[in-house]
């Protein structure tokens, strides 16, 4: 029978096969799956590795895995908080701190735009906080075109003649004081939203 030491495989050992990660850009969650290899310390013999950018590995699970039995879309979540991010290499390594696997597809992050709702399994700036936010301040323009406006044109004189379909008016100003003229704008007003964006 032959012995196990640390870094050290045993007789007929044979890594697991088939290595395949999902992961949707910016998301926590990362789904991973492998055929059985032989020999790898069987049950809580294997766990999960990652590198940041090219940085070195670091555990990101426990040995949670067998790595002698095949695993099926397993859902594992990057730690929170995360440190800055853009691309993560995955790896698996056995009970004898053997590498048997990298898996080829990486975890990415490309910064995006925030959002209006929370988002903690999102991280869009990139930035390891998975629901870091800001106040946000949204501006829509609303304006009154001849001959749309027909007899309204000179009826609307401030902010309170306007209704916006979300926030408040703010800036009301004319643009054509003499008048519904052909081609023109009678006034023009900004709609102001404050709320929060996620990133």
């Amino acid at each position: 029978m032959a012995c196990a030491l640390s870094g050290v495989g045993v007789d007929g050992q044979v890594d697991p096969s088939n290595l395949q990660l999902t992961h949707l850009d910016n998301r926590r969650q990362l789904v991973v799956s492998f055929d059985a290899g032989i020999l790898n310390g069987g049950a809580g013999g294997c766990k999960l590795q990652i590198s940041v950018d090219g940085g070195g590995y670091q555990d990101l699970t426990l040995f949670d895995f067998n790595c002698d039995e095949d695993l099926s879309a397993a859902p594992i979540w990057l730690p929170s908080p995360f440190v800055p991010w853009s691309s993560v290499a995955v790896r698996l390594v056995n009970a004898f701190s053997q590498v048997v696997g990298v898996f080829p597809e990486t975890v990415d992050c490309v910064p995006t735009a925030g959002s209006r709702v929370s988002t903690p399994e999102v991280d869009e700036d990139c930035n390891g906080n998975w629901n870091n936010s800001a106040p946000l301040v949204e501006r829509a323009r609303v304006y009154c075109d001849h001959p749309a406006c027909g007899t309204m044109c000179n009826i609307f004189t401030s902010c309170a003649d306007v209704t916006c379909s979300e926030g408040v008016c703010t800036d009301f100003r004319y643009l054509d004081s003499t008048g519904c003229a052909a081609g023109t704008h009678n006034w023009e007003a900004w709609c102001e939203v404050n709320t929060t964006q996620y990133f």
